[in-house]
C-alpha cells in the first residue's frame, strides 16, 4: 500500500515528457566544447536500467520503509 500511495501521482499523470528543448540547448552550448561539454547534460548517456535498479528503486523502498515506521509510532 505504501508503494501504491507513493506512485499514485505518477501513475495517473497524463503528461508527456520530451527532451527536445534540452537537446537543442545542449547543441547550442557546444556539445563537443564549451559549457555543453563541461557540464555534460546529454540525457542520451544515462544508463536508465542502472539508474532504476541502483538508485530509484532503493530510494523508493527506503521512503516506503520510513513511511511504514511513521505509521507504527
Amino acid at each position: 500500500m505504501y508503494l501504491a500511495k507513493f506512485y499514485a501521482p505518477y501513475i495517473f499523470f497524463k503528461g508527456c515528457f520530451d527532451n527536445t528543448n534540452l537537446r537543442t540547448l545542449w547543441g547550442t552550448t557546444g556539445a563537443r566544447q564549451g559549457d555543453g561539454y563541461i557540464f555534460n547534460f546529454d540525457s542520451s548517456c544515462i544508463n536508465w536500467r542502472l539508474y532504476l535498479l541502483s538508485t530509484h528503486i532503493p530510494a523508493v523502498l527506503k521512503v516506503a520503509a520510513d513511511m511504514k515506521k511513521q505509521d507504527r509510532t
